[in-house]
């Protein structure tokens, strides 16, 4: 047993003697409330004349006094303080725990969770019976009631009360909006209660587990799954704009409170909702996820208890339109929260990738709605330059020009830097700023890919040989992306672009570096390269096509990746004359296909061998296309010499300018140098 585990079964056992000594003094009253009637034995039978005459009296004389306890009274505690002996007894164990740099498990979790004093007390009293079941009769005593054996409420709030005052002050730190039983400290136990006065409450299982031996954090272990933590200040930088922020806090403090929808990319509606939560100086809770599967009076439940949970704590209420406009989830479900939500007068955010729009709700409450724009170049690099304050300017602009990251990404690249400087300090103390490139691609990389494949870029333009006129415009492609976003936002060439993003063709015979130019390209700027699995994109389901196709464009997306396609004239084709019903679904295909081409907003390379089979309305879209030519002798020399690596045992009979002379593409000539290495190593 460990040192704090020792001190802390101790420091409950004295802690639980005001308990005890509190449990005495309304076991005393209760006592001396049975001899004020004449047949005490027929109380539990029956109520007597006496009985009620005393209780009116004793209701007479309580509701006649004045005034309502402060929220500072009603936390002073339900028990006597500690004596002398106990105060200094509980100070020799503080200190001998706190020697080891630790806290006993009560302090713990009086400061993590921001406890008062009646709070921590009614906890201790909850515990008690997990302790001694003795305290389960006491407590059936106290409340006149055998089957009453856990503290109920009426006990909590009466015991060391002086008047109703003092009861009435205590009962909303007990409501299931109270912090004790919304953070699970506290758990309602036997069947539902007549009135909440007789609700009986028991400890966490857990409670008891972390008092003794203190393991864990309060936070995690006890924690209201539906609260939304807000920081102490708003995000760096917002996709929502002050104006639409004021506009939508506005909204949200009218009277009656109205409806605030944000639309736009995950990330960015978490912050923006944060922000607005922050602006509008109120607690923010998210709607739970109903589940499709319960019955409608569960349903029923779980919607009056939240609503009714954000009404008592003042908080807004964050409901996802996912949840409201998923096909596959319940339509009793949708349609019973959009009625509630419709009916209140609490204050809501809707929020969701794509706007959702019921009229009922826009006909009944006060609405307003912003779309999210994406962080501007100068964001960005704000961002950055905060996260990483070592970063000279001109990197902040390099990594905001090329990684279109929002602000929880930025954190999220921060945090995992820091973590590996820790780990890889090696003797010295690197800077996280040394740690960034590899943080960015793990962040980068949220999820696994399913109709893409990542390609690692092993391989850099020292490895790329091509004609000069191509070379040159191939490494153009990296700078133009980076400076895309002046481009765009500074001198406003965007205002005038169809498209987002940039649009590159490769074309070229096999083997002659589209797909390895595509993979320099990506590693020179640093970003994850996402392959198209046509296997996987193509189906000969309708409409299943242009879902891959989606997935594809999302998946480059969520990971800012380099999208590649590959034989990219099996997607991009020519639309046909529409003779057969499959040629108006392919043509559909390549209209939906040049829509999500048009919208990306990020680097997209198609590869194809036959470019005369490119569709026109594609062609139009790129900015660069590059012919990648075979390649001449010079190139071949090259390639020859880079197809032999330093550590091959080479002959010298190799002549490698006789073999320039054959006239072989690149990937030719990689395969014959492997299959050269192949035969002399087995030879």
């Amino acid at each position: 047993m460990s040192l704090v585990e020792r001190v802390a079964e101790r420091h409950l056992r004295l802690r639980l003697r005001p308990i005890v000594r509190a449990l005495r003094g309304a076991a005393e009253t209760r006592d001396a409330d049975s001899q004020r009637v004449v047949r005490p034995e027929l109380t539990p039978l029956c109520v007597t004349p006496d009985h009620v005459r005393g209780h009116l009296d004793d209701l007479e004389r309580t509701l006649a006094a004045a005034g309502r306890m402060t929220c500072d009274e009603a936390a002073k505690g339900i028990c006597p303080p500690l004596t002398d002996d106990e105060r200094e007894e509980e100070g020799m164990l503080r200190s001998e725990v706190e020697a080891r740099g630790a806290m006993l498990p009560l302090d713990r979790l009086r400061v993590a969770l921001g406890l008062s004093k009646f709070e921590e007390e009614a906890l201790l009293l909850c515990v008690a019976p997990e302790v001694n079941l003795a305290f389960e009769r006491v407590i059936a005593f106290v409340v006149d009631d055998l089957n009453r054996r856990h503290p109920s409420i009426e006990l909590l709030v009466t015991v060391g009360a002086m008047s109703v005052e003092d009861k009435l002050a205590r009962l909303p730190l007990l409501m299931a909006a109270g912090k004790l039983r919304r953070r699970s400290l506290l758990l309602s136990v036997g069947p539902e209660p007549a009135s909440e006065l007789r609700r009986q409450l028991r400890a966490a299982p857990c409670l008891l587990s972390f008092l003794l031996d203190g393991r864990g954090a309060p936070s995690l272990l006890f924690r209201d799954p539906h609260d939304v933590q807000l920081p102490s200040e708003a995000p760096l930088a917002l996709e929502l704009d002050a104006p639409a922020l004021a506009r939508l806090a506005e909204i949200l403090a009218s009277r009656p409170a109205g409806v605030a929808a944000i639309w736009g990319r995950p990330s960015g509606v978490r912050d923006a909702v944060i922000a607005l939560a922050l602006a509008t100086k109120r607690p923010l809770r998210r709607m739970p996820t109903l589940d499709p599967n319960a019955s409608q009076w569960e349903l029923e439940q779980v919607l009056q208890r939240e609503l009714q949970m954000a009404n008592e704590l003042g908080a807004i209420l964050w409901a996802e339109a996912e949840s409201l406009d998923d096909p596959a989830s319940s339509t009793f479900a949708r349609g019973r929260l959009l009625e509630w939500i419709a009916a209140t007068d609490i204050s809501v955010v809707i929020s969701g990738a794509r706007a959702f729009r019921p009229t009922e709700l826009l006909a009944r409450r006060a609405y307003a709605e912003v779309e999210l724009r994406p962080l501007s170049f100068a964001a960005r690099q704000t961002l950055f330059s905060a996260a990483f304050p070592d970063l000279s300017p001109t990197d902040a602009a390099n990594y905001a020009s090329r990684l279109r990251l929002g602000a929880p990404e930025v954190r999220a690249v921060r945090s995992v830097s820091e973590t590996a400087a820790r780990l890889y300090r090696n003797g010295v103390t690197p800077s996280p700023t040394d740690f960034i490139d590899v943080a960015c691609a793990q962040v980068l990389r949220q999820r696994s890919e399913r109709v893409t494949r990542l390609v690692v870029a092993k391989r850099d333009y020292r490895d790329l040989v091509l004609a000069p006129d191509v070379d040159r415009v191939v490494r153009e492609i990296g700078p133009f992306f980076r400076g895309w976003p002046i481009v765009s936002e500074r001198w406003c060439f965007g205002r005038q672009a169809t498209g987002a993003g940039l649009k590159v063709l490769f074309t070229g015979e096999p083997g002659t570096g589209k797909t390895l130019a595509a993979e320099v390209i990506a590693g020179e700027l640093g970003l994850p390269l996402l392959r198209v699995d046509l296997a996987e994109v193509v189906s000969k389901w309708v409409g299943e096509t242009e879902k891959n196709l989606g997935s594809a464009f999302e998946e480059a997306l969520a990971s800012h990746a380099v999208l590649f396609f590959d034989e990219a004239d099996a997607l991009f084709g020519k639309r046909a004359e529409v003779e057969r019903g499959a040629d108006r679904y392919a043509n559909l295909e390549t209209s939906y296909l040049l829509q999500k081409l048009e919208d990306h907003d990020g680097l997209v390379i198609l590869a194809s061998n036959l470019k005369d089979q490119i569709d026109a309305a594609f062609m139009r879209r790129f900015q660069i296309n590059v012919h990648f030519p075979r390649p001449r002798r010079e190139e071949r020399s090259r390639l020859w010499t880079l197809a032999f690596p330093t550590a091959a045992p080479l002959h010298t009979s190799v002549d490698l300018t006789t073999l320039a002379e054959l006239d072989m593409t690149g990937a030719g000539i990689a395969s014959a140098a492997r299959t050269a290495a192949l035969l002399a190593v087995s030879g």
